[in-house]
């Protein structure tokens, strides 16, 4: 384990150039991630909690932190009876968001992110009872500190949006 450890370790400071040659990148400041789309999800990493009926929630919902790179983060979800996993970065050469969520009971999804106005939304296709069915969700900080957690559906195509539900988080040191 401590191998692989230190082996990620190395990796995360290195980068390949063309050619295959090494090129250490530990001290690399390129990426000021000042453009607002990379610093969109700055206010996530923490532990949150769901708030139900002015309540907080004793066991925590999201436990985020910053992944390998400063623009990456890790996620555990804590669902209603599953875990899941997920990690959303910023990919520089497409310039958006990506997502990718894997559960507990070997569900694996990876959504499109799109930006919405001033928001990032994630967007997937499933089929339900046989019909395409076009879901998003977006984690929408609020002025207040806290976190709108909002899922919709939409069986037109994007056209309209149905609400699937809307949870408020809030961070909990």
């Amino acid at each position: 384990m401590k191998r692989w450890i230190a082996f990620g370790l190395l990796l995360a400071g290195l980068r390949v150039a063309p050619g295959g040659t090494a090129i250490s990148t530990a001290q690399d400041d390129s990426n000021q991630r000042a453009p607002a789309a990379i610093s969109y999800y700055d206010f996530w990493p923490g532990t949150w909690h769901q708030v139900v009926d002015e309540v907080v929630e004793e066991e925590p919902r999201f436990e985020v932190q910053r992944g390998l790179h400063p623009n990456s983060f890790e996620e555990l979800w804590h669902m209603d009876g599953y875990e899941a996993k997920a990690w959303r970065v910023w990919d520089e050469t497409a310039e958006r968001w990506r997502f990718v969520w894997i559960s507990e009971e070997g569900h694996f999804q990876i959504w499109e992110e799109r930006k919405v106005g001033e928001h990032w939304y994630m967007y997937k296709e499933f089929v339900i009872d046989g019909e395409p069915v076009l879901s998003r969700q977006a984690f929408l900080p609020q002025e207040n500190g806290t976190v709108v957690r909002t899922s919709e559906h939409s069986r037109d195509g994007g056209e309209t949006w149905k609400l699937r539900f809307r949870e408020v988080l809030v961070e909990v040191p």
